[in-house]
């Protein structure tokens, strides 16, 4: 069962409509929702971080440099891709989560500010964050094993076809990939975006005009199955290790869970968090949801086992793994 204050949370979510009331994404309400999220960031505790701006191969980025680790500090650096249904958010909306898993970790993040969609629609900005990618090894001297990508939600889904772009150009893949809540199939063939559509908070309530706006908004004319767009749809042969996360009560289950299940059929060790009660991205909302702060310390048992050379990760109680 959830904690109280994830049942909180989730109650709370249920009774607001974070994308307006109109039937589609417009112009206007998009811009309110990119100011809303960067505010976010008054709930940031970065007195155990440096935030360093920087530009990676002319994308605007930032270091996030813990001061006060609470594991070793590691060689691996984290590039992080942020979430907001790849036409809001930014590195200051989810600069908080990102400083928590630096310090909870140990790692070095790179936080990149990818082009927003629609002005910018696929690949842009998918395109931007290999770019940073590719920065991290040639310009900074970082070997492609000391990489690893996380991302949330539409990060989450960029996080997923970066290597697919990557094995595309023949670059090195990273080491590993954190996902939290991947959109991993634009087709919606998963049964959750039905099943869970009652139980999920931000997006069961959503019509499917909205949806549909949301992800014209991104991918405008290209193929939904296009694997760049939909990873679920691509070759994962060779793919890098896995941390998948989702919450119990996500209409984006079953992306996470398939995607999880086809990378174990090619050989890839992927592991899969499902968080009993949970919704979609609950991650953010640390320290006050504990589940958000325990995923926090699994991300960082995930890297440090990976340091260590181990095969497998050991992750404590209170969820199932998949």
């Amino acid at each position: 069962m959830a904690s109280l204050q994830g049942r909180i949370c989730s109650a709370i979510l249920h009774n607001v409509n974070i994308f307006g009331s109109g039937v589609t994404l417009s112009a206007k309400e998009l811009a309110k929702l990119r100011k809303r999220m960067d505010t976010l960031a008054v709930f940031s505790n970065l007195y155990h971080v440096d935030v360093n701006p920087v530009r990676a191969n002319g994308v605007p980025a930032e270091y996030i440099l813990p001061k006060r680790p609470k594991k070793p500090c590691t060689d691996k650096v984290i590039l992080y891709i942020h979430g907001g249904a790849w036409s809001m958010g930014s590195r200051r909306s989810n600069r908080s989560f990102a400083a928590n898993v630096a310090v909870t970790s140990g790692c070095r993040i790179l936080s990149v500010d990818y082009r927003l969609a629609p002005e910018f629609p696929f690949p842009a900005g998918l395109r931007d964050c290999a770019s940073a990618y590719l920065w991290l090894m040639r310009h900074e001297g970082i070997a492609a094993e000391n990489i690893i990508l996380m991302g949330d939600s539409s990060g989450g889904n960029m996080a997923l076809a970066l290597p697919v772009l990557l094995q595309s150009t023949n670059d090195k893949l990273p080491s590993a990939v954190i996902a939290i809540s991947p959109p991993t199939d634009f087709t919606q063939s998963g049964e959750s975006h039905r099943s869970k559509a009652k139980v999920d908070p931000l997006f069961g309530k959503l019509s499917t005009q909205m949806k549909d706006s949301i992800a014209d908004n991104y991918i405008q004319s290209h193929a939904p199955d296009d694997p760049m767009v939909s990873p679920l749809f691509a070759d994962l042969s060779g793919f890098p290790r896995l941390l998948l996360m989702v919450g119990e009560n996500e209409v984006l289950f079953d992306d996470c869970i398939q995607f999880g299940a086809r990378a174990r059929e090619k050989g890839v060790e992927a592991t899969v968090i499902v968080w009993p009660g949970m919704f979609h991205l609950f991650h953010l909302f640390s320290p006050f949801i504990p589940e958000a702060q325990r995923a926090v310390e699994d991300i960082a048992e995930f890297i440090s086992a990976s340091d260590k050379g181990k095969a497998h990760v050991s992750l404590p109680l209170g969820y199932e793994v998949i």
